[in-house]
């Protein structure tokens, strides 16, 4: 698999970034693509943590927010929470390489994963996560909080550059690391399962399908499964019932109604909620949220 090495000349090429995306405002100007748009009105996606996406090598396109962006090297997307883009890329697309950048939760703090993505004949391969510590992630993390909270703040425009030029230099440093450490492998899968682990628990109403949890992770579906199961010592799908079982118990305790409970979790629609809790407990959501039964 290519190396970031390889395309330091585009990651640390800080001012000849051209940035998308709503805290900063759009620099690249979007495209009219039919073909595009029509594939993009079946796969687009939103969830609950931010992303950004940063081209390295090959022109293509990307949807965000229901419009169509070139992505050439050096242009950078920052996809807030819960704002909708493309899910993965379309067959049709031109060769290229990407590197995504995830925001994942450790305890208290935000760190992030970062995956190199290669485009190639309609289909593409995500490396495998990488997410040992960053110190720049927190700080970073908190400079695009305040960016959208004052999106106009010249200070907080200014802070926001200067924290993201200090974590691309940390992630380069520690790619370097990483490729010459023998013993990563081991260390990073485990962490892969922990971090991936902590998305589900913050995203249960988004998009848990195997199919975009195992990209994320930058693993087969198959071995991520075997990954998942080693790691947290419980199949995927028992994984993610029980924290959709728990999490509804807790919302309706709190007063919720059962199809905004419904809702919030991602089920289709309340029958299937009830279907579900009657399933895993024996008893309707109510019942079960005022039951002693854990």
């Amino acid at each position: 698999m290519w190396s970031l090495e390889e395309y330091s000349g585009v990651l640390l090429d800080f001012r000849g970034f051209r940035w998308i995306g709503t805290a900063l405002g759009d620099e690249v100007a979007p495209v009219r693509d039919a073909r595009h748009a029509r594939w993009m009105r079946r796969h687009t996606h939103q969830h609950h943590f931010r992303e950004i996406l940063i081209g390295l090598a090959g022109c293509g396109k990307y949807g965000f927010q229901g419009k169509i962006y070139p992505v050439s090297p050096g242009t950078v997307f920052l996809f807030d929470a819960d704002e909708s883009h493309d899910s993965w890329y379309p067959p049709f697309g031109p060769p290229c390489r990407h590197l995504w950048l995830h925001e994942m939760a450790a305890g208290n703090q935000f760190t992030l994963s970062w995956n190199p993505c290669e485009v190639q004949h309609g289909r593409f391969i995500l490396s495998p996560s990488v997410m040992p510590p960053l110190p720049s992630a927190a700080p970073f993390w908190k400079s695009w909080d305040l960016l959208r909270a004052q999106p106009r703040s010249p200070l907080y425009r200014a802070g926001f550059f200067a924290q993201f030029a200090t974590l691309l230099l940390d992630l380069y440093e520690q790619a370097r690391a990483v490729r010459l450490d023998p013993n990563t492998d081991e260390r990073n899968r485990r962490a892969v399962v922990a971090e991936i682990a902590e998305v589900i628990k913050r995203n249960l109403g988004g998009d848990l399908s195997l199919e975009h949890l195992s990209r994320l992770a930058g693993y087969s579906k198959f071995h991520f499964l075997r990954m998942f199961q080693k790691y947290q010592g419980c199949s995927l799908r028992d994984y993610i019932q029980e924290l959709k079982l728990q999490a509804g118990r807790e919302l309706l305790r709190r007063g919720m109604k059962v199809a905004a409970a419904s809702e919030a979790l991602g089920f289709a629609n309340p029958s299937a909620f009830s279907r579900f809790v009657k399933r895993q407990t024996g008893m309707p959501p109510l019942a079960y949220a005022c039951s002693g039964v854990t």
